[in-house]
């Protein structure tokens, strides 16, 4: 079976990612996109580590301040529940 690259394209958004009460991005380790089309970023630093905006990059919400060790990658399922592997402690919080 042969995996061929996908190609895409990315393109900076000037003002995503900012709005009242959003806290300071920082080192984005994973992003992930659910069937609502909110993001999820996995920020090592500063904390919180769970930020979530709408796709137009609102902030909606942020959490897990001081429950990550060293925030890795996410993983969204089909059915929207959130996988976070945290390297620091070896775990996959659902």
């Amino acid at each position: 079976m042969a995996l061929r690259a996908r190609s895409y394209t990315y393109e900076v958004v000037d003002g995503w990612g900012r709005g009242p009460g959003c806290p300071t991005l920082g080192l984005i380790s994973a992003v992930g996109i659910d069937s609502r089309d909110q993001v999820y970023l996995f920020n090592r630093l500063p904390q919180p580590a769970v930020l979530v905006f709408d796709r137009e990059g609102r902030f909606i919400n942020s959490w897990g301040e001081g429950l990550f060790t060293t925030p890795h990658g996410l993983w969204i399922s089909p059915d929207d529940r959130l996988f976070l592997a945290d390297c620091g402690d070896r775990r996959i919080r659902i």
